[in-house]
């Protein structure tokens, strides 16, 4: 019976993913530009961020879109061409970058990186509570189900007592475990937050708000980290950083080609008189049509000066 209820509860407790999520997004208008999420458990948190950045950052919040697809332990890499963005996904900056390119190439005769990054490996963390000796906690695991394991196994040798798992929603998430425990010892309150000192205060202000006791610091259980870990090595960063850093110098070179282009259109006689004519029509900048690749399919997209 005890068997079956730690199958199920390990069960329970594994996320359907073992990696860590980040998400594109773009807006168009001036120039193309590309916002990237931080690392997140879950895809939708990761565009979802990537969108509310796009929103807050760019010229046109409203011209603001999802760039491909959430990736997650490789390398995404932005080409930017006459015909639009594409990306590239690969193990490596090569191979992204190789992949790419060759998207771009198919519509577009000038393609230039525009931006690159990577996202890290979920490592999965574990804690167990026996009556008699407090807590146990295992971090750094390749999935739910081994930190589960190996922190039953060592809670269990240690006690030879009853050992149960101390069931948190997302144990893979990035942070801080912390204990905080009621003054008479009988209840507990974990939570995962920041580093070990906000952690600490944090759950310790939870307990006392949830059971209406005063709480202290377990004494116990120490707040542990659980970390994610970077399947790149330091050369594959310097790679990842030294396309951003040209992207950074394109994006640059593409906006002023775009104010001179700007600046020359409405210096001339022609343009100044049709200005005059059309005095009350707001200035939405040029009609830019561009189009996101995603694969084989585009979207496409206007920029206000179009409508």
């Amino acid at each position: 019976m005890t068997k079956l209820i730690l199958t199920l509860l390990i069960a329970t407790l594994t996320p359907i993913s073992s990696f860590a999520w980040k998400a594109m997004s773009t807006s168009f208008y001036p120039i193309h530009n590309v916002y990237i999420s931080d690392e997140h458990g879950d895809e939708a948190s990761a565009l979802e961020q990537a969108m509310a950045r796009c929103k807050a950052l760019a010229v046109n919040g409203g011209s603001c879109k999802p760039l491909a697809r959430p990736f997650s332990a490789e390398v995404a890499v932005v080409m930017h061409g006459e015909a639009g963005l594409s990306v590239g996904y690969g193990r490596d900056s090569q191979r992204a970058m190789n992949a790419a390119l060759g998207e771009c190439s198919r519509l577009s005769k000038s393609c230039i990186p525009l931006t690159a990054d990577a996202s890290k490996e979920v490592r999965y963390a574990a804690i167990a509570f026996s009556p008699t000796a407090g807590y146990f906690a295992h971090t750094g695991a390749s999935s739910q189900e081994d930190a589960n394991k190996k922190v039953l196994s060592f809670c269990v040798g240690r006690t030879q007592g009853q050992c149960k798992l101390s069931n948190l929603k997302n144990m893979a998430a990035l942070g801080t475990y912390a204990v905080a425990v009621t003054a008479d010892g009988k209840h507990e309150y974990i939570v995962r937050n920041g580093n070990s000192e906000i952690a600490q205060n944090d759950a310790i202000r939870k307990c006392e708000l949830e059971l209406k006791q005063a709480c202290a610091a377990s004494e116990k259980f120490r707040p542990v980290f659980n970390g994610w870990n970077d399947p790149f090595t330091k050369a594959q960063w310097a790679d990842i950083d030294a396309i951003r850093d040209a992207g950074t110098r394109n994006w640059e070179a593409l906006l002023e080609k775009f104010k001179q282009a700007n600046q020359s259109r409405v210096g001339s006689p022609a343009q100044s008189e049709q200005g005059t004519r059309e005095a009350s029509k707001p200035d939405m900048g040029p009609c830019m049509v561009t189009r996101v690749y995603r694969g084989h399919e585009a979207d496409e997209i206007r920029s206000p000066g179009c409508f």
